[in-house]
């Protein structure tokens, strides 16, 4: 049976992001030992999977900082970590078999809007229009149909009027100066959670998905260029996602907005709207 050891409490204030956590995770009695391992932890609260951080390792510790882009945003309240240990064949142990590591974040004195929204899931985002539909038929219904009306009456034809002359030809106008370059986005996918592995940005069927901006039509080939996530259900920052139909509308950090759609065959494309 697989357990994790906490260290120190993983009690932690909200906006505190000096704080972090050293686990050590076991075997039954044997503590692992991480050499040559992948290790990436699964952050969620009680309604939903929130993202994955990947922890710093001083072997056996797992030290878990309260820095990381996702924790040091997190609202006050109770939070699951689920360990996930890939070796070298590709076989995936999570920690605990049992459970999850409780991470509990309080209020601090002063409540202060957070600049980060937590990720969530398209099924998220459909449901928040359903509702939205929902609530709108609930306060107004569409009333029974009308008996038809009478028909008109058949008025006369008018007469043509007259031919108007040709206007005068427009001068030809002057050129346009050239626009800055907007930012493109680009998916690629990899086998880990840093993209270092089998990456590639053809391949979709693979563990996870990163996202990319670049000024140009090349995607581009480093790794560390990208966001990484599991390859899931896509996800996007909410408040970057302006719209929701059978596709998504996102405004990336130029502000323009972009068109995501993901076919029956799993393919993605971006279009500028």
């Amino acid at each position: 049976m697989r357990f994790v050891k906490v260290l120190n409490q993983t009690l932690n204030k909200q906006n505190d992001s000096a704080a972090y956590y050293r686990l050590n995770l076991y075997d039954d009695l044997d503590i692992v030992d991480l050499t040559n391992k992948t290790v990436d932890i699964s952050v969620a609260n009680g309604e939903s999977f929130i993202g994955q951080i990947v922890p710093e390792i001083n072997n056996p510790d797992v030290i878990v900082d309260m820095s990381n882009t996702i924790l040091s945003g997190l609202p006050a309240g109770s939070y699951f970590l689920e360990i996930n240990v890939k070796d070298d064949a590709g076989n995936v142990a999570k920690y605990p078999t049992s459970g999850y590591v409780d991470l509990n974040i309080t209020p601090d004195l002063v409540k202060t809007i957070d600049s980060l929204v937590p990720q969530v899931t398209l099924d998220s985002i459909l449901k928040a229009v359903d509702d939205k539909i929902a609530a709108i038929k609930a306060n107004g219904l569409k009333g029974d149909k009308g008996d038809p009306g009478k028909d008109g009456r058949n008025g006369t034809d008018g007469k043509d009027g007259l031919k108007g002359k040709d206007g005068l030809n427009g001068t030809n106008g002057k050129d346009g100066k050239n626009g800055a370059n907007g930012l493109t986005p680009f998916l690629a996918w990899a086998d880990s959670m840093d993209g270092s592995t089998n990456f590639s940005t053809t391949n979709y069927n693979l563990t996870y998905v990163g996202i990319a901006y670049s000024t140009n039509n090349t995607p581009p080939s480093d790794p560390h260029a990208y966001n990484w996530t599991l390859n899931a259900e896509p996800t996007v920052l909410s408040n970057n996602v302006i719209g929701a139909f059978d596709y998504l509308l996102i405004q990336s950090a130029d502000g323009s907005v972009w068109r995501e759609i993901i076919d029956n065959n799993g393919n993605v494309t971006f279009n500028k709207q």
